[in-house]
């Protein structure tokens, strides 16, 4: 099956609330799977699991955010 879809729709959410909770439940509304697919699909198609990506995408804009900011 094809879950290109799926992987896009999910890596949106994920960066709109990047910066914010990320409601699980609200996920699995948008995507039409239950969260447990919804791990499984994302670590198949990408190689990455999705608690991972979601770190690595907080502290990218962490990063981002020190560089380019006086925030520290």
């Amino acid at each position: 099956m094809d879950y290109s879809l799926t992987i896009w729709t999910i890596s949106t959410y994920i960066e709109a609330r990047v910066r914010s909770e990320i409601k699980y439940e609200e996920m699995e509304r948008k995507t039409g799977f239950s969260y447990r697919h919804i791990r499984e699909v994302f670590k198949e198609c990408t190689g990455v699991s999705l608690s991972k990506y979601i770190n690595e995408r907080r502290l990218s804009n962490a990063a981002f955010d020190i560089a380019n900011t006086e925030k520290n």
